[in-house]
């Protein structure tokens, strides 16, 4: 097995962005542009909230378009360490499925 191989029973590795700002309407270009750099390489995607203070439609927007990417791709898109308010704010918007409540 090659060193890019990944082992059976073994998922490959997501990659991941860990962003620290507010995901607005003010920053949904940077955000656009990262997303489509990580999801361009054909594996799960990890979007780290732990930093995040607030998300407004543009980012749930974009969240939205990515997953779909990721899936048509064979992968998904998990949102991760949100806290309370902007997990919420992704549940009433009615992405719950992208949030992980495991590790």
């Amino acid at each position: 097995m090659s060193p890019d191989e990944t082992p059976p029973n073994e998922e490959p590795a997501a990659d991941a962005l860990r962003p620290t700002c507010e995901l607005t309407v003010a920053t949904a270009a940077e955000l656009r542009a990262e997303l489509m750099r990580v999801t361009a390489r054909g594996s799960d995607v990890l979007i780290d909230l732990a930093a995040v203070p607030h998300v407004d439609a543009a980012a749930l927007q974009l969240f939205a378009a990515a997953a779909a990417a990721v899936r048509r791709a064979g992968h998904r898109l998990l949102l991760v360490g949100g806290r309370p308010a902007v997990a919420e704010t992704v549940r009433l918007a009615g992405f719950a499925d992208l949030l992980s409540t495991g590790p």
